[in-house]
């Protein structure tokens, strides 16, 4: 019997504190990135914010032991959702391969999401991490897009080539070396 007293007086205590109570801990988010200068808001629980015209989502959870942000982003694209399979795979294992942080890609049939998460034990330690963490998941962003640019466009070059010809006739005429276009020519 005492037990579950003390279980229940300990729970009231931890969600008084700033570690147990999701509230407090989306308030001092949406506090920080207002006085950053950072368009917020909390919809259905979640930190909605947009920085450079993209929109991201913070989302805490407190169900292993200590609190969690997950911070995400993601992007739907009909150019994107044309790629083959083999793009999609190599824009993913690349950006993760080549970035050095704790952000993630994955990359879907029609999306990619990136997702980078932490540990915190107070208010001060959580602000600290969501600027390092949301600065690896812009840096990480930045790649994915450009990578993601560059197929887009290389997949759209190749749509658009004539049936039985791999390279054009322009760069054709600039890969065969002289001496061989001499000997054609004779």
């Amino acid at each position: 019997m005492r037990i579950s007293k003390m279980q229940t007086i300990s729970s009231f205590w931890k969600r008084m504190t700033f570690t147990g109570n999701i509230c407090k801990m989306r308030s001092a988010l949406v506090n920080y990135l207002t006085n950053e200068g950072v368009n917020s808001q909390i919809a259905d629980g979640i930190v909605i914010f947009e920085y450079d015209g993209n929109h991201f989502t913070a989302d805490f959870n407190i169900g292993s032991g200590f609190p969690e942000c997950t911070i995400t982003y993601e992007i739907e694209d009909d150019d994107y959702e044309s790629l083959d399979i083999r793009d999609k795979t190599y824009i993913s294992d690349r950006v993760n391969t080549d970035m050095e942080n704790h952000s993630t890609v994955y990359t879907f049939d029609d999306s990619i999401k990136l997702t980078s998460r932490f540990y915190f034990t107070n208010k001060s330690m959580m602000l600290e991490l969501f600027c390092l963490h949301f600065a690896e998941l812009t840096q990480s962003l930045d790649l994915t897009l450009n990578i993601a640019r560059d197929k887009i466009k290389n997949y759209k070059e190749m749509k658009g080539r004539r049936i039985g010809f791999n390279i054009g006739i322009d760069k054709q005429q600039d890969q065969i070396p002289d001496s061989v276009q001499i000997a054609a020519k004779a």
